[in-house]
Order: C-alpha cells, then structure tokens, then sequence
C-alpha cells in the first residue's frame, strides 16, 4: 500500500500504512487498514484522557503503583529502573510517576 490511500487520505494514513505493511507483510491491506485504524482511535482517546485527565494531588491519587519502594531502592543504587506492566494510559502512569518523585 506504500504510495497508495483511498481519496482524500492524508499524509499520517499514508505513514501509518507503510509502517503496517513494513512490520506485517504477512496481513493483508485491510487487516492493516483496520490495526491503523484503531490505532488512531486509541491515540485519540490517549490524548483526550491526557488533556481532561486530573492534575496534582488528584493525579497522583487516581494512579495507583505497586511496589513502589522497589524503584526507590534501584534508583538509590544508582540502577536503572524500567516497568515490567503497565495498565491504562502511559502518559497518565509518566505524569503521575514524574509526580511522587
């Protein structure tokens, strides 16, 4: 599909799809059409939870973290700290984790 979207597609679709036929040349243009599509609708919904999500104190109280004093103790030997899982929006998780410290 590289080069080629339906009229009036733009330029993002364009990427997206080319990035989609690049990591599953397997799947057909509709398969890739579909996982494109619903990775803009959950970009969108992303972005609005982002936007109209709480700040401070209510931020930090709505995201919740288990095993915190695990990442105190690898940041205070000095290790990189990274995150195994995580559920829900990221951006929300960052902003809240950036937050408590």
């Amino acid at each position: 599909m590289a080069g080629r979207a339906r009229v009036g597609a733009g330029y993002p679709e364009i990427v997206a799809l080319d990035g989609l036929r690049r990591a599953f040349p397997a799947l057909n243009d509709s398969e890739r059409r579909r996982i494109g599509r619903a990775s803009y609708l959950q970009l969108g919904r992303s972005l609005v939870e982002t936007s109209a999500s709480a700040k401070g104190a209510e931020l930090e109280s709505a995201v919740g973290f288990e095993g915190w004093d695990l990442y105190e103790a690898a940041l205070a030997r000095g290790r990189g700290v990274s995150s195994r899982r995580a559920f829900g929006n990221f951006e929300l998780i960052a902003r809240a984790a950036v937050r408590r410290g």
